[in-house]
């Protein structure tokens, strides 16, 4: 017999004959307490699940290099589009302001 399964067998037989009986009960509130334990559980672990998600998904995903190397297909402009003026952004109120201080 190999000396860890000696060594277990050992602890077995002393914490057997350390034993006690024990006048004790669990009531209803120790039910509840580890229900309790096993829901917060439960809630810890989707709350870590939710923090991690994109961890845990980029194990599946095809790497970035492979998925920028299929090349995209190009869009072309119809006429209309090309005949449109492209419009800039207007200037905010505190660029205008000092436009006509000027």
């Amino acid at each position: 017999m190999p000396i860890r399964s000696k060594s277990l067998l050992l602890t077995v037989i002393v914490w057997w004959l350390l034993e006690t009986p024990v006048d004790a009960y669990l009531d209803p509130g120790s039910g509840s307490m580890l229900l309790q334990l096993l829901l917060g559980g439960f809630a810890a672990v989707g709350v870590i699940a939710k923090l991690y998600w994109h961890r845990l998904t980029s194990v599946f995903r095809r790497p970035l290099a492979a998925r920028n190397s299929r090349p995209r297909p190009m869009r072309h402009r119809s006429e209309k589009e090309r005949s449109l003026p492209v419009l800039q952004p207007r200037s905010s109120m505190a660029e205008r302001s000092v436009q006509t201080d000027e």
